[in-house]
């Protein structure tokens, strides 16, 4: 049996490996590779504050854990289901790697999660939208009318949206080179009246922003800029989608995933095969993809029950 301090050496070696496990062999974004890190730590110290050795872990210690995460920390069923997954991962590496001996997360269930279907604009909310640009003429504007288009237009993320690069757009077939999650590469089209944003930002924004860089922070060819001539980041681009949505919209929730998430039910509710919407989204399951089914049906009732409570309200 191993010492606690044996133990806690193994589980700080295990967890350097581990990342480097997910950033080079799985080829994770930073992003997610700090999501599992943070994870991994939040159980950690919590064992530490209840004196439990790594080696110690069981189901009931799990169970603990994740009662102090609901009812202390008042923690959402959702997020304690994605602590159990990284947790799941990380000791299913542990045991492939002999660190230690099994994986008792595969012992416990997650907690019931409540299915929450992503929100998702109509055609006439994105063209009330779009049309309001066409009264502001400002190098910001025309590139935002840029941004908004090719988000709804292609259901590119938010993270491969500001990883564009100059090379990444054939503007002869209109579509773009995306380099996915896990590193997976596709091609995405996009619209022709987007294209014209687009090679408007390119031509006569773009290069005005530059300007204002001088040559610093700007990774070599990146298309999209900020204000200050650097480059877009993530959480720069859901500012500019939300102030956005507040100056025409009056909508202050407005986030790039729902443009993604309008973009795949418009398709779907267009006849495109499940399979397509997969490829042009870069899910790696369908399973994820299958969540506009639910989404599109949702519609069908609401609508289904408008009408009848319109046939009901007559036949009174």
């Amino acid at each position: 049996m191993k010492s606690k301090s044996t133990a806690k050496k193994c589980y700080i070696e295990g967890l350097d490996q581990f990342l480097l496990y997910l950033q080079f062999q799985l080829g994770y974004s930073l992003k997610t590779i700090i999501a599992y890190k943070k994870d991994i730590e939040l159980f950690y110290s919590y064992l530490e504050n209840e004196n439990i050795g790594i080696d110690k872990v069981g189901q009931e210690t799990i169970r603990g854990f994740l009662f102090d995460q609901i009812k202390r920390k008042n923690k959402s069923h959702r997020t304690c289901g994605r602590y159990l997954s990284s947790l799941r991962t990380f000791f299913d590496y542990l045991c492939k790697n002999s660190y230690c001996s099994y994986n008792p997360f595969r012992l416990v269930s997650g907690p019931k999660i409540e299915i929450k279907y992503p929100k998702r604009l109509y055609e006439e909310d994105v063209k009330k939208l779009l049309d309001a640009f066409g009264s502001d003429s400002t190098c910001l504007s025309k590139r935002n009318k840029a941004i908004i288009e090719l988000l709804y237009t292609s259901g590119i993320r938010a993270s491969e949206l500001i990883s564009l690069t100059l090379s990444s757009f054939d503007f002869s077939s209109c579509s773009i080179f995306v380099l996915g999650k896990g590193n997976k590469e596709r091609y995405v089209s996009f619209s022709s009246s987007c294209k014209e944003s687009l090679l408007e930002y390119a031509k006569k924004v773009r290069p005005l922003l530059l300007e204002k860089s001088r040559g610093k922070h700007v990774k070599k060819d990146a298309f999209f800029l900020n204000s200050r001539g650097e480059n877009l980041t993530v959480r720069g681009l859901e500012y500019i989608v939300k102030e956005i949505s507040i100056k025409f919209a009056n909508d202050s929730s407005l986030h790039p995933h729902e443009l993604r998430h309008t973009f795949a039910t418009i398709l779907l509710e267009s006849g495109v095969s499940l399979r397509t919407i997969q490829e042009l989204l870069g899910h790696e399951s369908i399973n994820t993809t299958q969540v506009y089914t639910h989404l599109t049906q949702k519609d069908m009732q609401e609508e289904y029950d408008k009408a009848f409570n319109q046939i009901e309200l007559k036949i009174k």
